[in-house]
């Protein structure tokens, strides 16, 4: 009698843990179909909007200029951009059209005097802050001077007193034999704070003045 109670005890416990593991499977394969139907939303892309608007503006305008002067106003943002012979500056062209429509945008390119940072600003991409005020406190150039052929690097120290708008932080140097030249860094503006701007530089010789003679020794 104790013999079969014991098998019975024991086939009642096998039979126990089989219904067990089954349902342990069965609410795992649920578990992964519920979590399966709510996928995650993968999270937006970041992207900086402004200095790819000004590089487009200052690389097409002319372009864009130039076909709306052949070809007309079209009808649509793509069909403008389309005539653009880069893909990637025409798919550009049709993100900014189409976002303030086709009429706005032929306007904001057709300006007088078609400036990348305004026309950008117009466009809503990039920061402006009109009442934006700073004072330069020192600029530096290490080393003072050198041959062609030198790396210099331009610090410059300046305050902010009011949150400054897009701007262009840029350096001009005009030698005494060659015509001006330089370079300048975009910028979204600046918060009310004492700055450090720096940035290093190896001039090339530029072309000289004709009014130079050419054995004129280039010295920055």
């Amino acid at each position: 009698g104790f013999l079969c109670v014991h098998s019975t005890m024991k086939k009642a416990f096998v039979v126990f843990l089989l219904v067990a593991v089954i349902a342990q499977a069965v609410f795992a394969r649920v578990s992964v179909v519920r979590n399966a139907a709510r996928p995650v939303a993968p999270a937006a892309p970041q992207l900086d909007v402004c200095p790819t608007c000004v590089s487009f503006m200052d690389q097409a305008i002319d372009q864009l200029l130039n076909i709306i002067a052949n070809v007309g106003v079209l009808g649509s943002c793509g069909a403008l951009c389309s005539k653009l012979p880069n893909k990637v500056e025409a798919t550009v062209c049709n993100l900014l059209c189409d976002y303030v429509g086709i009429t706005e945008f032929v306007k904001l390119v057709t300006d007088a005097d078609p400036d990348p940072i305004a026309i950008c600003q117009d466009l809503h991409v990039c920061p402006i802050h009109d009442d934006g005020a700073a004072n330069i406190t020192a600029v530096r150039v290490n080393p003072p001077s050198g041959p062609q052929g030198t790396k210099f690097l331009f610090t410059m120290n300046f305050d902010v007193s009011a949150q400054t708008g897009t701007g262009e932080i840029a350096i001009v140097v005009s030698p005494p034999d060659a015509e001006p030249f330089g370079d300048a860094q975009l910028n979204e503006g600046f918060a009310p704070a004492a700055t450090l701007s720096s940035s290093s530089w190896r001039p090339s010789l530029p072309s000289r003045s004709p009014s130079m003679p050419a054995t004129t020794p280039s010295r920055w």
